[in-house]
């Protein structure tokens, strides 16, 4: 396979500025990365946003938040999210 040779340019030669940026360096073109993601159906939360997630421990636990009542922000709380649905409170006594 032969690598692609990047391209660059002119700083001066973009059709934008960036206020607060001092640079004279090259712009380089990169290339899309080389395998595409992938995207599973496996998680699903339910639209209510009774539990939000933020990032995966395992491949059947998330951490994130849960609450019973979705319409009061002081109402959630840290939680681990099951790919089952279920939530298991966390930090809470």
């Amino acid at each position: 396979m032969e690598q692609a040779k990047p391209k660059t340019f002119q700083a001066n030669t973009l059709p934008f500025t960036i206020t607060g940026v001092n640079s004279k360096a090259d712009t380089v073109e990169v290339s899309e990365g080389s395998k595409p993601a992938e995207l599973s159906d496996g998680w699903t939360l339910g639209g209510d946003f009774r539990q939000i997630a933020s990032f995966p421990i395992d491949m059947d636990t998330v951490f994130g938040s849960a609450t019973d009542t979705p319409d009061n922000l002081q109402s959630y709380s840290a939680a681990l999210l099951r790919r089952d649905g279920s939530a298991q409170s966390v930090g809470r006594e």
